[in-house]
């Protein structure tokens, strides 16, 4: 049961690491991009997509 429960926390914390550094980096870009920066956000906004491919899925609307 100890297992288990560990085994629990430790994936959530490594999901919840991965998606703050997402975040983080679409901030920094967007925040770039807001300071009249389009060149450097790119550059950002470029690398986030090849470290992130599955965060580049478009939103599905289910009807």
């Amino acid at each position: 049961m100890k297992y288990l429960i560990i085994l629990l926390i430790a994936s959530t914390a490594l999901t919840s690491i991965g998606q703050n550094r997402y975040e983080e980096g679409m901030q920094m870009a967007l925040d770039l991009w807001g300071a009249d920066k389009p060149l450097e956000a790119v550059n950002l906004f470029e690398r986030i997509a090849t470290a992130e491919p599955d965060e580049w899925l478009p939103l599905t609307m289910h009807h």
